[in-house]
């Protein structure tokens, strides 16, 4: 029976490359052409692939027992994490060496501070001085002894409770005003706008935003040893500079080796494939999105907040991504990403609050930015424009741990779009087809 891969994905493209190497025959079935979906990028003024926004490898097991993948049954997020360690050993053949990508965040005068939203570093919050926000918090840990339902640890409990209240009001409540207003609402307010206040606070990771227990904070900040009590993440690009020119490289590896048969899912007839219960399918894709009869086509679900994203090339020495916690401009975060010989950029980002400004208007303001920053563009900038979805119908952690299988090969609701689960999905069907040798 012939091999094949439905969807066209970073996980689809990781197995894909594994069938390649191992000089394996397949048929690869795709919905359109962007192999490597939104980890695919695109490219900058000189032609060089480069990473739509912030892209990174999050190779960080938070200290969890770590299983081999022949145990994966479709867990995803955190509950993907035992099989992260593994998963990133298969990656990294692909991709070889790595760098270390720093994370900051900045006010609106460049005074830089530990970086609170994605890597958990809580001195961000020591270094404020302000003790209306230690008199909210310990107010709020007694409100939350007695509505225990609000508590962050129950968040994947409650889930009728944290789907109906939006992010500034949860942050309000068990942070405190002073607090969201002094690290979060200008943030938030320049990447949503006023879809701000429909983003549900169960989908608080979507903007990239952490939800501490208010414990955890009080404590660090009365502490007076300055060590923090949580566990500072990793984040890492492949050595090639970002994720996209990586996945452009296998994309072309896997075409000069002959051995991928590419068919469009829409010249199927319905009757030519048997919807995933073959041993040898593999299907990386929300089944949801695969209509019964293949000819219909599909679209991504809304709602969502139109982004506009600038990039110019240079020649920088670092890599790191900065969040911006208050800006004129309206940007949010920008991004450096050091390429092969120091030739990488600057990948500016705007959000709601810009859709005042053309884009004639946003390439002169991140001009006038990177100035500031004593930023040598090598080109004049490039618009790109890309979107944050607002619909959390999908979202892996409100639902069960286990995807539905068939014959536990082939694992077809890929909804959730992280790297690290596309990462555990290709590498865990390379070991598959390992262990089996079809």
């Amino acid at each position: 029976m012939t091999l094949r891969i439905f969807g066209e994905g970073l996980d689809a493209l990781i197995f894909a490359s594994h069938l390649s190497q191992n000089n394996i025959e397949f048929q690869w079935i795709v919905t359109n052409d962007r192999i490597g979906g939104y980890f695919r990028g695109s490219r900058n003024c000189f032609g060089t692939p480069i990473d739509i926004g912030m892209v990174l490898l999050e190779p960080n097991s938070y200290s969890s027992s770590q299983l081999p993948l022949s145990v994966y049954q479709g867990e995803w997020a955190q509950n993907a994490r035992p099989y992260l360690n593994a998963s990133y050993k298969t990656a990294k053949k692909l991709m070889g060496a790595t760098k270390r990508v720093e994370v900051y965040n900045q006010d609106r005068s460049f005074n830089s501070s530990p970086d609170h939203f994605i890597s958990d570093r809580l001195n961000s919050f020591k270094k404020n001085e302000n003790s209306l926000i230690t008199e909210q918090l310990k107010e709020n840990i007694k409100w939350l002894e007695k509505n225990s339902q609000w508590h962050p640890r129950n968040k994947n409990l409650e889930i009728k409770l944290f789907d109906s209240l939006t992010i500034p009001e949860y942050y309000a409540r068990i942070y405190g005003d002073e607090f969201y207003e002094i690290f979060f609402r200008s943030y938030l307010e320049n990447l949503l706008g006023e879809a701000v206040n429909r983003l549900s606070v169960s989908a608080h990771r979507r903007a990239w935003l952490p939800l501490y227990w208010p414990e955890t904070l009080i404590k660090f900040i009365e502490s007076d040893d300055g060590k923090e009590p949580l566990f500072e993440p990793i984040f890492e690009k492949p050595g090639y500079g970002s994720v996209a020119a990586w996945v452009k490289t296998i994309e072309t590896e896997i075409a000069s080796s002959g051995k991928a048969k590419m068919i469009k899912l829409e010249d199927l007839e319905p009757s030519e494939f048997d919807y995933f219960k073959s041993k040898t399918d593999f299907a990386f894709i929300d089944e949801n999105k695969i209509a019964k009869n293949s000819k219909n086509k599909f679209k991504a679900s809304g709602p969502y907040v139109d982004l506009r994203i600038i990039h110019f090339c240079g020649q920088i020495e670092s890599s790191e991504v900065v969040f911006l916690k208050d800006n004129d401009y309206g940007c949010f975060r920008f991004t450096t990403s050091q390429g092969d010989e120091n030739q990488g950029g600057f990948t500016l980002e705007f959000g709601a609050r810009s859709s005042k400004f053309t884009d004639e208007e946003l390439v002169e303001i991140s001009q006038d930015f990177y100035k500031e920053l004593d930023f040598r563009a090598g080109c004049g900038g490039k618009v790109f424009k890309s979107k944050f979805h607002l619909n959390t119908a999908d979202d892996g952690l409100k639902s069960q741990n286990i995807y539905d299988a068939y014959n536990s090969y082939t694992f077809h609701h890929s909804k959730n779009m992280s790297i690290n689960d596309n990462i555990v999905r290709g590498a865990w069907a390379s070991e598959i087809i390992g262990n089996d040798n079809v």
